[in-house]
């Protein structure tokens, strides 16, 4: 049996596109479990490059990325799921006891790890979300996309959020566990690198990654970014 979902985010990590075989949102063992070997080796190589020790791989979190990302996407294309049983496609399992859960929702605070880790695949979500809005502004999928997003806010900077208010946002993200994931020195520098590299202001503007955008720049800010400089 061909590993479809398997060589979807293999393309999706090497090239940054989605290339879909047909509509299949079941993925077997075999499959999930060459994804989570694949992630954990780009997970290895991309940590290389962190500016201090990378975070412990987290695989339960990479592999729900990966998922996520893979049904989004053949959501996009093929829609046979009513609204209602949407959400249930986007649940958490658990690698050991293979059951299905909403835990990342009910998990009030969220780790660098699995943030990191869902990382991989799940910093192309946004993107994803572009092409929905484009085909029905109003599609319920993008309200629940966008939810997943706000929680795994390190995935969600340079998107435009536009089912909830933008302050409202900022004030979810504010009110997470942020000031604990940034005692991760090595976190922080990834999370304010890639703020700069997507030139978003509304992430610019939280206090803690204002200041450290500040330090970064020193009397150079308005030649690496002019307009931080009017936030």
């Amino acid at each position: 049996m061909s590993n479809y979902f398997g060589k979807t985010i293999e393309y999706l990590r090497h090239y940054e596109e989605v290339l879909l075989f047909e509509n299949l949102l079941s993925i077997s063992e075999s499959e999930k479990n060459s994804v989570i070997d694949l992630l954990k080796i780009e997970y290895k190589i991309e940590s290389v490059e962190y500016p201090q020790p990378a975070p412990i791989f987290d695989a339960n979190a990479a592999f729900w990325g990966a998922k996520t990302v893979y049904t989004a996407a053949q959501l996009m294309l093929y829609r046979e799921t009513e609204i209602k049983d949407l959400p249930s496609l986007f649940l958490f399992s658990d690698l050991e006891s293979n059951t299905y859960d909403d835990i990342f929702e009910n998990q009030s605070e969220l780790s660098t790890s699995q943030m990191i880790s869902a990382d991989l695949c799940l910093r192309f979500l946004p993107a994803i979300l572009v092409h929905l809005q484009s085909i029905d502004p109003e599609d319920e999928l993008i309200a629940i996309l966008e939810k997943k997003l706000i929680k795994f806010h390190y995935s969600a900077i340079g998107y435009g959020f536009r089912v909830e208010k933008k302050e409202d946002v900022q004030e979810k993200i504010l009110n997470s566990n942020l000031k604990t994931l940034f005692l991760d020195s090595s976190f922080l520098q990834l999370y304010v690198d890639r703020v700069f590299e997507k030139k978003d202001l509304n992430f610019a503007s939280i206090p803690i990654i204002k200041n450290k955008l500040k330090s970064n720049f020193g009397i150079y800010g308005n030649e690496f970014w002019k307009e931080f400089e009017l936030i």
